[in-house]
């Protein structure tokens, strides 16, 4: 009941916003900060960082409230914003180096797992395209190892070369996609990446 409750009230509050009336941003913070806050400085690792990122948040909402559209579920709607607006923050500042030093760190120590087992579909798609211009035999042998999980002893076999040449264009490979991967990184790796940085 308390959840219908408070979903009753936060839709309440979104009529309010959508009117241009001050009552419906204040409910949706009075109701909602908490959430968003906690989830926020989870992610961000920084309590300060957070209440600026749910603060700018509540005042673009106010800005455009125009221009926002009719929603049905109000608390999954503000959520979604929010990792916009955490991603636009980690862009945006010299936390986003740390972040992807994290990643360097985290990707290298992660070679022999599979990318299907740690990312997410969108990061396996990024890769996936980045791969697309590497060398010609490079790319077979990095999609071949990576995406159809063959080993290197397999893929030596299969395509009649040494074991340490295929490592050697494995390497390769991931060095050369690690730049375009880096600049495109989303807030869905950032989040799955949360467990292993500290």
């Amino acid at each position: 009941m308390a959840s219908v409750s408070n979903n009753v009230e936060l839709q309440n509050s979104w009529a309010y916003l959508l009117k241009g009336d001050e009552q419906g941003i204040s409910g949706l913070y009075d109701t909602m900060w908490h959430k968003l806050y906690t989830y926020a400085a989870r992610v961000l690792q920084d309590k300060s960082a957070a209440s600026d990122v749910i603060q700018d948040l509540f005042i673009k909402l106010w800005e455009k409230r125009a221009e926002l559209p009719t929603v049905v579920n109000v608390e999954g709607y503000l959520f979604k914003s929010l990792k916009h607006a955490i991603l636009n923050y980690l862009q945006s500042t010299k936390i986003r180096d740390k972040h992807l030093d994290a990643f360097y760190k985290v990707y290298s120590e992660m070679d022999n797992l599979t990318l299907e087992s740690i990312y997410q579909k969108e990061l396996l798609d990024l890769i996936k395209n980045s791969s697309a211009s590497l060398p010609m035999r490079m790319k077979e042998i990095f999609q071949m190892n990576r995406f159809e999980h063959k080993t290197v002893s397999e893929i030596a076999k299969e395509l009649n070369l040494s074991e340490q040449t295929v490592r050697n264009q494995i390497n390769l490979a991931l060095k050369k996609i690690r730049p375009s991967v880096m600049e495109s990184i989303s807030l869905v790796l950032i989040l799955s990446l949360q467990q292993y940085i500290k």
